[in-house]
């Protein structure tokens, strides 16, 4: 058992943030949101908080880092959500491996009072990469949107905030439909390490122990899409990725999200994104240049 952790605030000369303008989005503000960004860390990071005002949420998107707190310590993995809420103990850092993490810090006295009954905790997370998508989108109309960029600005900011709520389950009957969400899950972090494959509503029905029917009412009912749209999304989020991170060709990239027409991939990316595959690789080379969007 840990009994003393002090205040410590190391950030390493090669760390990378980005951070949500908080300030100049209005919605965000009104709804407790104080502060979120997204961390690529390396070298030396290091976070003491002995009791703060307010709450954290943070997830694990990319490599791995540590939790300390007086009561336990914990590895933080890929697909793990650390919610530490105002007031407790805690310590957090970088491992022996670069680390990415998306976080957020709430207001407490507010409906985000919600998360303080669980202490601080880790858990699966079952929003991380739709909350970095829209954190990322929000960043990246803020500073490169010009002046068309205020209703995207609030969209991802609206999409942000419910992400967040369904993370966090505030308007649910919290213990079963936190279960249900887990059990989903389970069934779609399998279709997303396997893109290739041809999925079918059957398969992931029998996946999840249900009729097809009853499986995809719970996909519309909890993740607010059917199944086909949801794989359809794993699918464009990766293919995202590798055009965002990647030199890979065109063809690889349909290959590898589980098209086999490129034109087809091309037409559904686009619809996906509102730009065309080698537009959106082009946009994000710039945002790369000028230290945006890593």
């Amino acid at each position: 058992m840990i009994k003393n952790i002090g205040r410590k605030h190391i950030i390493g000369p090669a760390c990378r943030e980005s951070f949500v303008p908080v300030r100049a989005v209005p919605e965000l503000q009104r709804r407790g949101v104080l502060l979120a960004g997204i961390s690529w860390l390396y070298g030396a990071y290091e976070m003491g908080r002995p009791g703060v005002g307010f709450h954290l949420l943070l997830h694990t998107t990319g490599g791995r880092g540590w939790l300390r707190t007086p009561r336990f310590t914990a590895v933080l993995k890929p697909g793990d959500l650390l919610l530490a809420p105002a007031g407790t103990v805690h310590a957090y850092g970088l491992g022996v491996e670069p680390w990415e993490i998306v976080w957020v810090h709430l207001s407490g006295g507010t409906v985000w009072d919600g998360v303080a009954g669980e202490g601080v905790c880790v858990r699966r997370s079952l929003f991380a990469g739709e909350l970095r998508h829209a954190m990322k989108g929000l960043i990246a109309e803020a500073q490169f949107g010009g002046r068309s960029a205020g209703s995207a600005v609030r969209c991802h900011a609206e999409l942000m905030h419910i992400y967040l709520e369904r993370e966090l389950g505030l308007h649910e009957a919290a213990a079963g439909a936190r279960r249900v969400r887990a059990r989903l899950h389970r069934v779609f972090e399998a279709v997303n390490g396997d893109l290739k494959r041809g999925w079918t509503v059957r398969e992931l029905a029998a996946r999840y122990a249900a009729s097809r029917v009853h499986f995809t009412r719970q996909c519309k009912q909890h993740l607010g899409m059917t199944p086909m749209r949801m794989i359809a999304h794993l699918r464009m989020s990766k293919a995202a990725e590798l055009l965002r991170s990647t030199d890979y060709k065109l063809a690889a990239i349909c290959v590898e999200v589980g098209y086999s027409d490129p034109f087809a991939f091309s037409v559904a990316f686009k619809r996906w994104s509102g730009q065309s595959p080698r537009a959106y690789r082009r946009s994000g080379d710039t945002r790369a240049a000028t230290g945006v969007g890593c």
